[in-house]
């Protein structure tokens, strides 16, 4: 039985390592490409813009993978229901979002950014047509739909950033790859998933009992992890955050492109163990064990390498990029911790 769930964190270990390291090459070529096209003042536009999107997201956020993984899902219309209720809010965040545009403006004293956001609002809209069906792939320990739909999207994405980056030069090429990649999400989960989604109402009332501490979790989840931009998008300029938005990405690597997939068949496994506290402590503890083995001295490597990595890779221009390396590298032993935890909780 042991062997049975060390075999799904592994498998779901991999195939989320696959998606993350194809990613990362794609992105690196894309970043090294877009980093000499661009300016830092361009990503920080960029960062202003998708942090608030992503935070009208969270507001959004029903807990619908979680739900299905949890719960039994042999009535599809459970299935029906849960995607009508993540449809239902995410419509009502992309309104909010729309009208929200003018005082993000204010807020982060770049009026530019208002025209970018009621672009953006359209995201939510559609990342509220995925495909439910695919989280049974998850559900059922198989996690190669999964790496597929986003390998496609990321490619396809980047290349549509690349190319408009090349004709315009700006922000833009960052707000246009973005949504192409979320379209491609949600086309690639129908083409993957059989399973189509209708309507239905049928179990929100109890889908919500557990949908709103899903709910709670997602929003300050997303808020404890993106405070620093709250506060920065009132203190600096797009150039400065355009570097910490940089340094913050490189610096934090090891953590999303290897720590982090190391964890994702985690809650499918103690999922299933809720109820075997013996055998969920020693799931739990040997992962912990395994998981800040690594945390430690990688944190240490990159403050170490930041200053070579931000010439070398770089360029001069983003030079104000090394402090911020070095600073928040440690953060990583930290975030490992609280991502276990939270699967736990």
């Amino acid at each position: 039985m042991a062997d049975q769930y060390s075999q799904a964190i592994f498998s779901g270990a991999k195939w989320s390592m696959l998606t993350i390291w194809y990613n990362r090459c794609i992105g690196l070529v894309s970043t090294l490409v877009l980093v000499r096209l661009l300016s830092p003042e361009d990503y920080g536009i960029a960062g202003f813009t998708m942090f608030f999107v992503y935070f009208f997201i969270a507001l959004s956020t029903v807990g619908t993978k979680r739900y299905v993984l949890m719960e039994d899902m042999t009535d599809e219309n459970k299935l029906h229901s849960i995607w009508s209720l993540n449809l239902l809010f995410r419509i009502v965040s992309a309104f909010f979002l729309f009208l929200s545009a003018d005082w993000v403006a204010v807020y982060t004293n770049e009026p530019e950014i208002a025209v970018v956001i009621r672009v953006v609002s359209v995201i939510p809209v559609i990342l509220a047509f995925h495909n439910v069906g695919m989280d049974l792939f998850e559900k059922n320990f198989n996690f190669k739909m999964e790496t597929m739909m986003l390998m496609v999207a990321k490619t396809l994405g980047s290349v549509c950033t690349i190319a408009v980056a090349l004709i315009i030069g700006n922000y833009w090429a960052l707000i246009a790859g973005v949504i192409l990649m979320a379209v491609i999400e949600v086309i690639t989960s129908y083409i993957l998933c059989p399973f189509r989604p209708r309507w239905c109402t049928q179990y929100w009332k109890e889908q919500w009992v557990i949908s709103k501490w899903l709910y709670l979790v997602s929003v300050s989840g997303y808020m404890r992890s993106r405070v620093d931009m709250l506060l920065l998008g009132n203190i600096l300029n797009s150039r400065n955050v355009g570097f910490y938005n940089m340094g913050q990405e490189f610096s934090w690597l090891p953590f999303t492109d290897f720590l982090a997939p190391m964890n994702h068949g985690a809650f499918s496994v103690f999922s299933k163990l809720k109820d075997q506290e013996n055998l969920l402590k020693e799931r739990l503890y040997s992962q912990m064990a395994l998981l800040m083995f690594l945390a430690m001295p990688v944190s240490f490597g990159v403050c170490a390498i930041a200053e070579d990595f931000v010439y070398i890779v770089l360029g001069e221009k983003w030079i104000g990029v090394i402090p911020v390396m070095q600073n928040l590298s440690f953060l990583m032993i930290v975030m490992t911790m609280y991502m276990l935890i939270q699967t736990i909780l």
